[in-house]
């Protein structure tokens, strides 16, 4: 018996049939390959846009590029598996460039259908309630410090004070 195996050639799969005459100039191949996997191209763009429009507009986009880029496909996947790559990326782009920057200004006015309004902009700073919370939270502060034996170091009470009241600074601002 010999050790040297013949080289078996695995039979080729319909699908890649089908890439390797579209790669050869037969576009009804091509077109073979876009009705077997429009709707499931479909289906994941739109399940990444949330959006029908844009989901068609992923499709179209993904088989363009891949038989643009037909030639580039090295068949070493199945030809699905590089064109939902490909949806993908282009859906993930669209959601990119569908979420602008958002840029107000403070000073135009907010359009409303019969008029304009100058714009309100949210006053962050405490209200008189919150100001006596803190207050109050930062007297119980103060005299569970004062009454700390004499050997606890104090640092570690005002530090304590300093985090409580930063934070809440903190959480004002990001709110």
């Amino acid at each position: 018996m010999s050790a040297i195996q013949p080289n078996v050639q695995q039979p080729v799969s319909e699908e890649m049939e089908l890439v390797r005459r579209a790669k050869r100039g037969d576009d009804k191949a091509f077109e073979e390959l876009v009705r077997r996997y429009d709707r499931n191209v479909f289906r994941i763009a739109q399940h990444i846009t949330q959006n029908r429009e844009d989901a068609e507009d992923v499709v179209q986009d993904a088989f363009l590029k891949a038989y643009g880029n037909l030639a580039q496909f090295q068949e070493q996947s199945k030809f699905y598996t590089w064109l939902v790559r490909i949806a993908v990326n282009e859906a993930l782009m669209r959601l990119r460039r569908r979420r602008p920057e958002r840029m107000v200004s403070l000073d135009e006015d907010v359009k409303t259908e019969d008029d304009s309004l100058p714009r309100e902009v949210a006053d962050w700073s405490p209200n008189p309630e919150q100001m006596y919370n803190q207050g109050e939270l930062r007297d119980i502060l103060t005299r569970t410090i004062q009454g700390l034996p004499a050997g606890f170091p104090s640092s570690v009470g005002h530090q304590e004070a300093h985090k409580t009241s930063t934070c809440r600074r903190t959480y004002r601002v990001r709110r």
